[in-house]
Order: C-alpha cells, then sequence, then structure tokens
C-alpha cells in the first residue's frame, strides 16, 4: 500500500482475502513506475508459500534496501520525490509483514 495505494490483492472479507492471495497472480501497476530492485524485494515477500518467504534479516540485506537505506519514491504527480529513512522502512517491513501474517 505505501508504493501504490493499494493493497496487492483485494477481496471483501478474510476469505476473499486469502483467496485472492492464495490464487491471483501478483501484478505491479505501470504507475507509479518503480525499481526492478523494489518488485524483486516486493514479490520476495509477498510469494504464496509462507515457508519460503524471507526473514526480516534476509529482507534487509535485499539489494533495494541496501541502496543507502534511503530510497527515493515518485509522488501521485510524479514531479516531486519523497525522502524515506531508515526508521521509515523498517516501520514498513514490519507493517507489510504482520499484514501478511495477519491473512494467513
Amino acid at each position: 500500500y505505501l508504493v501504490f495505494g493499494r493493497v496487492p490483492f483485494e477481496g471483501n472479507g478474510a476469505r476473499e482475502m486469502f483467496d485472492s492471495v492464495c490464487k491471483s497472480k501478483l501484478l505491479f501497476p505501470t504507475k507509479p513506475g518503480v525499481s526492478a530492485e523494489l518488485k524483486d524485494l516486493l514479490r520476495a515477500i509477498l510469494v504464496k508459500q509462507p515457508m519460503s518467504r524471507p526473514s526480516l534479516d534476509e529482507i534487509s540485506q535485499h539489494a533495494w534496501l541496501q541502496q543507502g537505506m534511503r530510497t527515493r519514491m515518485p509522488t501521485q504527480d510524479n514531479s516531486e520525490f519523497l525522502t524515506f529513512s531508515e526508521d521509515d522502512l523498517n516501520t514498513a517491513i514490519l507493517s507489510i509483514k504482520a499484514a501478511i501474517r495477519s491473512v494467513i
């Protein structure tokens, strides 16, 4: 949600959301444009098999997070950039992992 402004899978209620997570293909919107490294990280975090997902330590070592731990992301109108601190990124990672765990 933090990157694209929407959740990657949708459903009306917990059961539909669970089915969507399990059965739907992960697709990325064309806007905002994001790096291949970020897509790779999101694919790893959102892999279907929970035991195949990376640990928080593995996530923290991912190339996208290692790029100075400061990332520039375009805003909705693509004319300005937001800068995220290491704390912001760590909080986002923990939130994503908690959201994934709450659906399973």
